[in-house]
């Protein structure tokens, strides 16, 4: 392998390994996103039961201010009904106080079931407190993690870009120039080896004599078609 193929060949290592750093770092940013959107979506959760509950037990206290009133009318109906001058009237306020009776009955039974289901709600709203509470503890130790692992990536990535910085100093600085502007086009695959007789890029058939030049030229040689930069690797 000719020199400037080596260098080529160093550069397209490099190239890999960022982007495989890029996809790392990229990953462990959306593995942060996702744990604490799972934490804001069961918190959300939670609070929104609370506020249920909440209404609940406002509209319990309700009925029972109801009950209330009704106790009220009993004890007046009662009064009346003792106070009946004939069977009629006598007849009028125990019908009335019946239905007074069964209103309350009505309703209590509604206030209790209410209480009931808000006591089981709250039940279960402090075991869902203490899973919150153990997402949030669990959300922290993976955020650091990740984050850890971010810095990791960077590090290696940095190192690497400055591998490539050395790669390119050795193949010129015009050369620089002209490898961004395909990077822009191509990104990783912007230096590709030869496979096949074809550019490793666009699967061109190359002719002879331009893979004769890559193995040969000191200069960077380019695919005819995709304009890649190409290299050779070692027949195994």
């Amino acid at each position: 392998m000719s020199k400037i193929c080596e260098l080529l060949s160093q550069l397209a290592s490099a190239n890999r390994a960022i982007a495989s750093e890029n996809e790392a770092i990229e990953n462990y940013q959306t593995k942060i996103s996702m744990a604490e959107q799972e934490l804001v979506t069961k918190t959300t959760k939670i609070e929104k039961q609370k506020d249920a509950n909440k209404l609940k037990r406002r509209e319990a206290q309700k009925l029972e201010g109801e009950i209330s009133a009704l106790d009220k009318k009993i004890g007046d109906a009662t009064a009346n009904q003792s106070q009946a001058s004939n069977n009629d009237d006598y007849a009028t306020w125990t019908k009335r106080i019946a239905e007074y009776k069964e209103k309350v009955a009505e309703i209590e039974d509604n206030v209790l079931e209410m209480l009931e289901i808000c006591d089981q709600n709250e039940s279960q709203q402090n075991e869902l407190d203490q899973q919150i509470a153990n997402l949030k503890q669990e959300t922290t130790i993976k955020k650091e993690d990740y984050l850890s692992s971010i810095e990791a990536a960077k590090e290696r990535k940095a190192d690497l870009i400055s591998r490539r910085d050395a790669i390119f100093s050795q193949l010129g600085g015009s050369f620089k120039s002209f490898y961004d502007r395909l990077y822009a086009k191509y990104g990783e695959t912007t230096v590709v080896p030869i496979k096949k007789e074809s550019c490793g890029g666009c699967y061109m058939k190359l002719t002879i004599d331009l893979i004769a030049q890559v193995r040969t030229s000191e200069d960077p040689i380019t695919c005819k078609s995709c304009n890649r930069v190409l290299y050779t690797v070692p027949l195994k």
